[in-house]
């Protein structure tokens, strides 16, 4: 899978230039990917233009951790760290990991970050979601299910 191929589903499924778009994605889900994350983030910013926007998630937890024999009888079912703000890989997955770390993204503050990229970018600093919610924005899950829209969560 190339670029061109991304950009030709995106626009199949309604991306448009000018979309504020809130995404969630999987790597994995795709298959090979030529260029891998880089690829798809370039697909992303190419569909929507220099007028769109796109917000990722950028929470700073990791992974899920094994949890011991003691976990499960306390009941724990999942179990992770509190990243540090210079991580390098979080469990939000390599396309949003990538997202973040890119020249031109903006990134909140605290635990629970929204990064962002293009008109509205800043708004991921100040207000995470809520420019998204508030003014159109779509969601796109690529690869996921819709349990993983963080938006849901607002």
């Amino acid at each position: 899978m190339d670029k061109s191929l991304i950009v030709n589903a995106l626009r199949k499924n309604g991306v448009q230039e000018g979309m504020c778009l809130e995404v969630h994605s999987s790597l994995k889900s795709f298959g090979y990917v030529e260029g891998g994350a880089e690829t798809v983030i370039s697909a992303l910013k190419e569909s929507v233009g220099s007028e769109g926007t796109i917000f990722m998630p950028a929470l700073r937890l990791s992974p899920a951790l094994p949890l011991t024999d003691e976990d499960k009888k306390l009941g724990i079912t999942c179990k992770i760290k509190i990243l540090p703000d210079d991580r390098k890989k979080s469990a939000m997955g390599i396309i949003a990991d990538t997202f973040r770390l890119q020249d031109g993204t903006l990134t909140g503050s605290g635990i629970m970050q929204i990064s962002g990229w293009g008109k509205h970018a800043h708004e991921a600093v100040t207000g995470g979601l809520n420019f998204a919610i508030h003014n159109g924005g779509k969601a796109l899950l690529l690869g996921v299910d819709i349990y993983k829209l963080t938006a849901m969560h607002y």
